[in-house]
């Protein structure tokens, strides 16, 4: 559902692709401001934190979960109306030598990379140069995004993550190669997601899409988007320590913050980490660049976009419900603390960041750290201010609520469908249960679990964050979907999705492969060996392939950089498995049927012979099978009759081997 800016943007399609560029200037720029639903920003509100406040909560704070969480740098700012009021760098840059961190220093900040890809965007909407309503094929030169659902792909799309591409597998998303950092138009054709559903319906975080947006920024301007974005957004706001060029501009490389690992009781720098789809998260921005970011889209200096569009921007563009929050232009809507603010994290594997509007109050905060830990400390940092800052009571229950209703478990909704990655889905599940409290979850958005207290009309409070989170209902009037995100979404798992079941499966035909292996290794016939041995190899490739993942890739997280030795070896295990089990199903059947292989008969001597061939008694002797048309091979053990009949036959054969003999 889109809220009131997509009709805007609907009649900015349907009127002006074609016009001359001035005149889409106007006549857009009229259209969009008239029509965005957005709050002007308030010069200062009552109670905002002070620059001596900000100081005294962020010394108090910091130090301890720097140390807690194994971070070696932070920097933070907090812009208050329509001025910076605290800009610091805490902790360390870099180690070994150690370099102090500041508020000039440029940290990677990941995915809040996509705000300043989307303003780049969005500026030349205003110039007339793009156009939201238009299909992105449109601009495309290299390739083209392929029709499906009757429907096409816009911009306005890419800046509410609802294109409805398939996820990217993780595998490669980050680089430590500069080789990796290809043009980013061969990229997208090389990477190009499966379309899973219609534009527009549900929101999906995606990648692919970020970077698709900044690559028509390049077009537009017929400038690669690095330098596009630096002389048309970076430097006109005056944000000199900042920069989305990979590796980093030589005039900042000496100084950006390095991201550590802690390993056995020390830091280690693991090397430079590049994001090939660098509008999607090749950012690096210090504190100081980051207040004029926000000051920006607060609309306190207008320039480089004018205020409305920076208040466009911060309007709900897409909701799953109307009367909750939504996506922005970029921008993920919550409620909570009684505010209304506008979000961006962004996480590559070393460095984590925040920035977070409250329009409301005029108020922004930036959050950057250059360990793993980060995530932790981000979420835990920006819940203390909250809480200092803006506090408010612990919500409380709405009485007659019956809570079992939506109870189950869901799944997120960003998966990967033509790739290896899927089998990640199996993880990408929440499980929701009722309690007399409120309905509980494993932690989601935070270090914790959540404790979702009930408010009536499907809409829930998380009482550790006071985040409020919702359902939606299908046709049948069911809980379908929770939302605890605008840009994602997790939907009730039926009885054949559900993962545990998918588990469950995966784990006995393991162990069924397991037992096979051992009972061929230990029961071989005295004929049909490679029949056998072929069977015994197809019972191995599952043990082996799990043997692999678990002891050659080594930590998960590092697939991330591309494909290691350790996984190109268990996905080639995973693919001879696959091609020896068709085989062994083959294999196995002629066998069978062939008789070169029936099952032995408990207690009996049958060892396998074909017809025409001795059978051996029970003292060893070899004795002829004269009695062929009783077809042994169709014996199968099953009963007591075919073993009497096994020894008649056995018992007749030696009799008859008596009389030649005589």
């Amino acid at each position: 559902m889109y809220g009131p800016p997509s009709c805007v943007a609907s009649k900015l399609g349907a009127r002006f692709v074609h016009r001359p560029p001035a005149k889409m200037l106007v006549l857009a720029a009229a259209l969009l401001f008239t029509f965005a639903a957005a709050q002007a920003p308030v010069a200062d509100a009552p109670n905002a934190p002070t620059s001596a406040e900000l100081q005294a909560f962020f010394e108090s704070e910091l130090p301890p979960l720097i140390q807690e969480h194994r971070v070696p740098g932070v920097a933070v700012s907090v812009v208050v109306g329509g001025e910076v009021r605290h800009a610091e760098g805490y902790g360390f840059a870099r180690l070994a030598p150690d370099v102090p961190a500041t508020a000039h220093t440029p940290f990677q900040t990941g995915s809040v990379s996509k705000m300043l890809t989307f303003t780049a965007l969005m500026q030349q909407v205003e110039l007339g140069a793009i156009y939201l309503n238009a299909d992105v094929n449109l601009y495309l030169q290299e390739f083209t995004v392929q029709e499906r659902f009757g429907a096409a792909i816009t911009p306005l799309h890419l800046l509410t993550h609802t294109a409805g591409f398939e996820d990217l597998p993780v595998v490669g998303l980050l680089a430590r190669d500069e080789a990796a950092l290809l043009p980013l138009g061969e990229l997208l054709t090389r990477h190009l997601p499966d379309r899973v559903r219609p534009p527009g319906e549900e929101a999906a975080y995606s990648n692919y899409g970020a970077a698709l947006a900044g690559y028509l920024v390049e077009l537009a301007t017929g400038e690669p988007f690095a330098d596009a974005v630096q002389s048309r957004v970076l430097t006109p706001l005056g944000m000199t320590d900042s920069s989305i060029q990979q590796p980093v501009a030589a005039d900042l490389a000496g100084r950006t913050a390095r991201g550590y690992l802690y390993e056995d009781g020390e830091y280690r720098w693991p090397g430079p980490e590049y994001v090939p789809l660098g509008p999607a998260g090749g950012l690096h921005m210090s504190a100081s660049d980051a207040a004029r970011f926000m000051l920006l889209h607060l609309g306190e200096t207008p320039g480089v976009l004018a205020t409305e569009t920076a208040e466009a921007m911060r309007a709900p563009l897409h909701q799953a419900r109307s009367d909750m929050p939504g996506m922005g232009a970029g921008w993920w809507q919550s409620d909570r603390h009684g505010q209304r603010i506008l979000t961006h994290e962004g996480d590559t594997n070393e460095a984590h960041a925040l920035m977070a509007l409250m329009p409301e109050v005029g108020e922004g905060l930036f959050l950057a750290t250059n360990a793993p830990g980060g995530q932790t400390l981000r979420a835990v940092l920006w819940e203390k201010y909250l809480d200092r800052f803006h506090a408010v009571a612990d919500p409380v229950a709405v009485p007659g609520v019956d809570l079992r209703q939506y109870e189950g478990t869901y799944l997120l909704n960003r998966y990967s469908t033509s790739t290896i990655g899927k089998l990640g889905r199996l993880l990408g599940f929440v499980n929701v249960s009722a309690t007399q409290a409120g309905l509980e979850l494993p932690p989601l958005l935070g270090p914790d679990p959540m404790l979702l207290v009930p408010q009536g009309n499907d809409v829930f409070v998380d009482l550790d964050t006071n985040l409020t989170v919702f359902f939606t209902r299908g046709d049948d009037g069911a809980v379908a979907t929770f939302h605890p995100n605008p840009s994602l979404a997790f939907h009730r798992a039926a009885a054949v999705e559900h993962p545990v079941l998918h588990l469950v499966a995966l784990g006995g035909s393991l162990l069924l492969s397991v037992v096979a292996l051992v009972v061929l290794l230990f029961r071989r016939p005295a004929r049909a060996r490679r029949a056998h041995w072929f069977i015994a190899a197809t019972a191995a490739g599952p043990a082996l392939s799990v043997a692999a993942l678990l002891t050659l890739v080594g930590d998960p997280f590092s697939v991330v950089f591309g494909v290691t030795p350790g996984l190109l070896v268990t996905l080639t295990l995973v693919n001879l498995a696959a091609v020896l089990a068709v085989g062994g199903v083959v294999v196995l059947a002629r066998a069978w049927r062939g008789a070169v292989w029936p099952k032995e008969l408990p207690g009996s001597s049958y060892a396998g012979a074909p017809r025409g061939a001795g059978v051996r008694s029970r003292d060893g002797a070899l004795e002829p099978a004269g009695l062929s048309p009783l077809r042994f091979r169709q014996v199968r053990g099953r009963s007591a009759a075919y073993a009497y009949l096994d020894h008649e036959v056995l018992r007749l054969g030696r009799l008859a081997h008596q009389q030649r003999a005589l």
